[in-house]
């Protein structure tokens, strides 16, 4: 945008002096441009036309420069808006960066430096932002200076630029994201693995392809692998997928990754994953494995009525677990269970679908109050719902209970074969588990899809507008080691049995209430509260100054 000065008064005397009869002096940029102006007549419009014809560049120190002198004008060095570095205030947070310095620096700090160098604290800067104020990448040096770990971590440089530089370097040296992940994964374990989409459109990277979305609608997206350790009740492992390859294809490239550190390791997939060929490739890479059967599945599912079935009876979170071992398949142990609080729920969601289905049959509003003389339900006033039953981490397959057909004949006896699954589940393992050790092991699976609704809850990471592809690994990865420290606060509640009373957020946001301010030059902490006081008290940490 330029800005016209046809008047002498405003412009500096180095300028004014270069003005002669019929010129102007235009201002672009805080640089002075000398043009030659002129007025034509026009017959058709009955006005005058100004024209205006550039004759150089004024400078103080070469005068009038003419266009076209191929004089070369040296141009003023921009101030660098990095050199300014910032300063801290007077009055800062407190509470969360302590509870960093003290708890979680033992156990983090030195494994971060042995794999990431000198860089470790800016690393530790990017993901204490993400956890605290979910920051993206310009807002984390406002809110890390506003932050007494400005002070704790003096060699951070958190300005976007480097921030971004940072993030691209993580994101292109994956062998040091691996061998961090190495330290947190031992034998044994129990890492139960799962996908995330991310929508993404951005065409400068190839992870965003055409997908079907969580909603069910089609676009780009990304597909980042979890994996979750049960047994260190922590998250182990992230990668970034192109948005068509799903979780199946993946899992294998992931346990292959890990390398040692997954030797005994046991994963834990969803019947999605279950195929014969999925199972072949699981045995061939020696991958320990824990998988359901989908109940379309060629399975006795009479057992339990049969004396010498071996069944034993096992609870699981205060409800009866009925199990028995049925024969070898896919060259894995095959486990069959019964559920009775979920078989009840699923035959009355059942016979609740059956019930509206013969009533549209029939033609009369009163089909879905009531069965049909003779049949299952005979005599009852109760009044079924509709929704689907769900308890705990049990999720009813609406076509395992929705029957199926076009006459009342039909309905009633799809309705029969599928009573006799109800409330079942038939678990492979190659392990050597016994049913009860199966049955718990696979219950762990929320775990991971809790950690992805905290990741896209609690660290507002569900929308990644990233245009490079190794900044967006290294994004994943920050967020990774956020989650760490999460969970590392979720335990220690969990541990305490206040998780009753708190949960991590609230705790984390009480935390960052406790501020320290400078009074006649010393720092010192501020007043606090009852509730504050009390949380301090149960998690056995108290807030003081200096903090080591």
């Amino acid at each position: 945008m330029s800005k016209e000065i046809t008047g002498k008064a405003m412009l500096p005397d180095w300028v004014r002096k270069h003005l002669q009869e019929k010129t102007e002096v235009h201002v672009k940029g805080g640089r002075y441009y000398l043009y030659q102006y002129s007025y034509t007549y026009n017959r058709e419009t009955k006005g005058h036309k100004k024209t205006s014809t550039l004759i150089g560049r004024i400078t103080e120190d070469l005068g009038l420069v003419p266009k076209g002198s191929g004089v070369k004008v040296p141009r003023k060095k921009r101030a660098c808006k990095s050199a300014v570095l910032p300063t801290i205030s007077d009055n800062v947070e407190y509470g969360i960066s302590y509870w960093m310095e003290t708890r979680v620096k033992p156990m983090y700090y030195a494994k971060v430096k042995n794999h990431f160098g000198i860089y470790w604290q800016t690393i530790v800067g990017i993901a204490f932002c993400r956890l605290v104020y979910q920051s993206p990448v310009c807002d984390m040096q406002r809110h890390f200076t506003n932050s007494f770990m400005s002070q704790m971590l003096p060699d951070a440089r958190m300005t976007d630029k480097f921030v971004a530089d940072m993030l691209r370097f993580i994101g292109r040296n994956r062998e040091l994201q691996v061998s961090f992940f190495r330290e947190f994964l031992g034998c044994g374990h129990i890492v139960i693995f799962d996908g995330t989409l991310h929508e993404n459109w951005s065409q400068k990277m190839y992870l965003p392809q055409y997908t079907k979305l969580k909603d069910g609608s089609f676009g780009n997206g990304v597909n980042v692998m979890w994996g979750f350790s049960v047994t260190g009740r922590m998250p182990a492992y992230v990668r970034c997928l192109p948005g068509n390859i799903k979780d199946v294809s993946a899992v294998v490239m992931c346990v292959r990754e890990i390398g040692d550190a997954a030797e005994d390791l046991t994963s834990i997939f969803d019947k999605g994953f279950f195929s014969k060929k999925n199972i072949e490739l699981l045995l061939k890479e020696h991958i320990h494995y824990v998988i359901p059967l989908r109940r379309s599945a060629d399975v006795d599912y009479g057992v339990f009525k049969r004396h010498d079935c071996g069944r034993v009876l096992f609870r699981h979170e205060s409800r009866n677990i009925m199990a028995c071992r049925l024969e070898d398949m896919y060259g894995s142990r095959a486990y069959i269970y019964l559920d009775d609080e979920l078989q009840y729920k699923e035959r009355h969601d059942a016979q609740a679908r059956l019930q509206e289905k013969l009533g549209k049959l029939a033609g009369k509003d009163g089909g879905k109050d009531k069965v049909e003389e003779g049949k299952p339900g005979k005599g009852t006033k109760k009044k079924f719902s509709n929704k689907p039953a769900q308890m705990d981490n049990d999720v009813i397959e609406e076509s395992s209970v929705d029957p199926k057909g076009s006459t009342a004949e039909e309905l009633w006896q799809d309705y029969y074969e599928k009573e006799k699954k109800f409330g079942t589940i038939v678990l492979l393992t190659d392990k050597d588990l016994d049913a009860e050790e199966t049955y718990k092991a696979y219950k762990c699976r929320d775990r991971v899809e809790k950690m992805i609704d905290t990741l896209k809850t609690v660290l507002d990471a569900d929308v990644a507008h990233m245009q490079d592809q190794d900044v967006f690994n290294g994004w994943m990865f920050c967020n990774h080691l956020a989650l760490h420290w999460y969970y590392m606060l979720y335990n220690l509640l969990v541990d305490s049995n206040e998780i009753k009373h708190f949960s991590a957020q609230s705790v984390l946001t009480e935390l960052g209430y406790h501020q320290i301010v400078k009074v006649n030059g010393e720092w010192t902490t501020i007043e606090r509260t009852k509730k504050q006081q009390s949380i301090l008290d149960k998690l056995g940490l108290e807030i003081k100054y200096p903090y080591k």
